[in-house]
């Protein structure tokens, strides 16, 4: 075992026991977007370690002779141990770094070492830096348990170097009790002393188990396959006997409210989601018609978030009336025109944002328009990128022209769909995505090749706009199959 294993537990207990026992022909491979993260994590912490005073162990020797290196490091003393090891028992770890302090005494003197761990990412999981990562805490727990037994005392403190650079401490010793709790647990999964389960949320779609556990989850009829319910909210509704997804369905709403953290709003949109996802069917709410406009938008931002960069406004336009998607003799032309604004090496956000800027001055004297979004991100990034480069009225006024389609949908149907992304609802429409690998994680690597040699990865760049369009075109069929579902259903009573 080791604290990696254990900070994976936290994440899914069900992860650490396939990564074990499972049927490696089952794994899927890396994404793009996955190698993408490692190697910028990678570029974090070179960055991170280049400027510090250490000592590093050779992590291509042998695990004893590391081991010996790492206790000599320590006897002496060193300010700083890049990637020494620990173990003891049947656990080994790699910490970062082992940090010298003068606040402990240890067998080596008046000194010992804390861990820390180099990460791309937060430290802590709210604004305020009060609460610590769970994966993050109970990972330098494990390495200072690993340190009571190489220098005689276990450190009470760990630190997290964060993605800005900063060195962020925990209190290990007030997570001590959950790092007990975790390890125990986790070592009776692999021991086969205690089962797992898999449970969907949202980090499964980057694990490379999830088409394994997918099918797991449909076969065994699971809660989680109901959009909306996770695993923890699963393990609180067993204990009532709501334990799956049929057994949803056809519960009373009011007979789950008081289980914790279920109150009679959330319990009645499960019961609800859980009947229309097993009759196959969607079920209507209210009735919703697209605004009478000149001309409509489909707009969608493609953004780098490892190293923030807005560097493609897609704008998709078509006039009104149109021919909708699905209706008889629609066309490829029929989804409007593709205009995009798309940066090209070396062009920065700014220039991109300037030239954007021109483009919704020249919309803005189309006619009137509204403009398609899917959530709230477009509005918020387009608000962000104003106060750093500068707006205008036209930009004010397409701000204000913006839709979402995502809190149309919900309030006007619940769909029969395991989940509430445009994938799903355009995919359920009947719309396919042109590439073979669809998705804005993998969208970011093909832009991430494209920015590091533009010459040789052009096609990339035209991959990504093909891949935007395809996702603006997948907001107008969703919109398209809205407005004729109310058309068809709004003379029929409300079925709640």
């Amino acid at each position: 075992m080791t604290p990696t294993d254990l900070a994976n537990y936290v994440r899914c207990p069900h992860r650490v026991f396939l990564d074990r026992a499972g049927d490696a022909s089952e794994k899927l491979p890396p994404s793009a977007f996955a190698e993408l993260l490692w190697a910028g994590g990678r570029k974090h912490e070179d960055l991170i370690i280049s400027g510090l005073n250490l000592d590093a162990v050779d992590h291509v020797r042998p695990l004893a002779e590391r081991l010996e290196a790492t206790e000599l490091l320590m006897a002496r003393g060193v300010a700083a141990i890049y990637h020494g090891v620990l173990a003891v028992d049947d656990m080994v770890g790699e910490p970062d770094l082992l940090l010298r302090s003068d606040k402990l005494v240890s067998r080596f003197g008046a000194y010992g070492y804390i861990p820390a761990d180099v990460k791309s990412g937060n430290a802590f999981t709210d604004a305020n830096n009060t609460k610590p990562k769970p994966a993050y805490a109970v990972q330098l727990c494990a390495y200072a348990d690993l340190l009571q037994f190489a220098q005689g005392v276990r450190p009470l403190f760990g630190q997290i170097i964060d993605k800005d650079g900063l060195l962020q401490s925990y209190d290990l010793d007030a997570f001590w009790p959950e790092y007990e709790r975790v390890k125990a647990e986790c070592a009776a999964v692999l021991a086969g002393e205690q089962a797992s389960r898999p449970g969907w949320q949202a980090a499964c779609a980057g694990c490379a188990w999830q088409k394994h556990c997918w099918k797991e989850l449909v076969a065994t009829d699971d809660l989680t396959t109901v959009d909306g319910v996770g695993a923890s909210y699963r393990d609180r509704l067993w204990q009532i006997g709501v334990r799956t997804a049929s057994d949803l369905a056809t519960s009373d709403p009011a007979a789950l409210v008081g289980v914790k953290g279920i109150k009679l709003a959330r319990a009645e949109m499960w019961t609800r989601k859980a009947r229309v996802q097993k009759g196959g069917s969607p079920l209507f709410l209210a009735p919703w018609q697209a605004p009478a406009v000149d001309f409509e938008i489909s707009y969608d931002i493609e953004d780098f978030s490892i190293d923030p960069f807005v560097y493609l406004h897609g704008l998709l336009v078509r006039p009104q009336p149109a021919t909708p998607f699905g209706t008889g003799g629609f066309a490829d032309e029929d989804f409007g025109t593709f205009e995009p604004v798309c940066a090209t090496v070396p062009e920065t956000e700014e220039e991109v944002w300037r030239a954007f800027l021109r483009k919704v001055e020249e919309i803005d004297a189309r006619g009137s328009y509204v403009v398609y979004v899917y959530s709230h991100h477009e509005k918020s990034t387009l608000r962000k990128l104003a106060a750093r480069y500068g707006g205008s009225e036209a930009l004010d006024r397409f701000i204000h022209a913006l839709l979402d389609l995502e809190r149309v949908m919900k309030r006007a149907v619940v769909m029969p769909t395991d989940g509430s992304s445009l994938k799903s609802f355009a995919r359920y429409a009947g719309f396919a995505w042109r590439d073979e690998d669809p998705g804005g994680a993998q969208s970011l690597a093909w832009w991430n090749d494209y920015w590091t040699d533009p010459v040789a990865n052009a096609a990339l760049r035209e991959r990504v706009l093909r891949y935007n369009e395809d996702d603006v075109r997948a907001s107008f069929v969703v919109k398209d199959w809205l407005a004729a579902f109310c058309v068809r259903q709004a003379a029929k009573p409300l079925d709640r």
